[in-house]
């Protein structure tokens, strides 16, 4: 292993500090912590979402975006729901997001299913209720998901507020061949 001398750690010090504005006090860290892919022509960004209330069972908030008309779904994945797992697949429960700052929507469909994950699933829909609803996750960092008459608390979507917006639009722009 070659040693760094004190000439290579300054230098690596000067270009940092042009890379980085502002002093060292007033820079905040911020860890940021999300999944990302799209298949089948479908953008999907994931994050933590907490736990499943009154328990100490984790879920994962998942927002996709169907790139050919921009059908907005959120889903929460959990490994061994008993909920999900006895609920009526053929029932709807429609999903209310609550973007902190920004305003709230409900979807016009939601449910649960098992399968590999047991899942509380959401739909907006093409057009006008998944535009509004992508208008308000576009300005916010934070949602509260209500479903079937629970609350499962604050999520962080990561980043600064837009953050999973961004990404979800951007992709399915690059899906669907825009530069």
């Amino acid at each position: 292993m070659k040693a760094v001398s004190g000439t290579g750690y300054a230098i690596g010090a000067a270009l940092a500090a042009l890379f980085f504005s502002g002093t060292a006090s007033a820079q905040q860290t911020r860890s940021i912590s999300f999944e990302s892919n799209d298949r089948n022509g479908v953008c999907y960004f994931t994050v933590a979402g907490g736990v499943l209330p009154g328990t100490d069972t984790p879920f994962k908030l998942e927002l996709s975006l169907r790139a050919r008309d921009s059908n907005l779904g959120v889903t929460m994945l959990v490994n061994g729901w008993d909920k999900a797992q006895a609920a009526d697949p053929d029932e709807n429960f429609p999903m209310t997001l609550d973007f902190e700052g920004a305003g709230s929507t409900t979807s016009r469909s939601g449910g649960y299913d098992s399968g590999f994950w047991d899942r509380a699933w959401a739909g907006w829909g093409a057009g006008a209720s998944s535009d509004a609803a992508l208008a308000l996750m576009q300005r916010a960092q934070y949602v509260r998901i209500r479903f079937d008459g629970v609350d499962y608390g604050r999520v962080d979507l990561q980043g600064n507020a837009g953050f999973a917006y961004n990404w979800l639009t951007r992709c399915r722009d690059r899906l669907n061949g825009a530069s």
